[in-house]
């Protein structure tokens, strides 16, 4: 994802990362990142798949990303057979 940013001259102020699934209801990164975008700190969320931000729920997060005017970039789009293994993994 910096790769990403760097080739496309976007400016990173901060990175939300944190080690958990998707679906765990608990991350603490995912709520400072949106206290940030609603706090007006963020232009752009730059994710590398979907999923990364929610397993489920995504359109709900994406929603309110987007009604705060921060745009929500996609670096790989998921195959529909791969999310459905890690689900099952997860």
């Amino acid at each position: 994802m910096i790769a990403y940013a760097y080739r496309n001259n976007l400016e990173i102020k901060a990175i939300f990362k944190e080690i958990a699934s998707g679906i765990n209801e608990n991350r603490k990164q995912l709520l400072t990142m949106l206290d940030a975008i609603r706090a007006g700190e963020v232009q752009f969320v730059i994710i590398e798949y979907k999923d990364r931000l929610a397993r489920f729920g995504y359109n709900y997060l994406h929603k309110y990303i987007k009604d705060y005017g921060v745009d929500v970039i996609i670096v790989h789009q998921n195959d529909n057979d791969d999310v459905q293994k890690e689900l099952v993994e997860d």
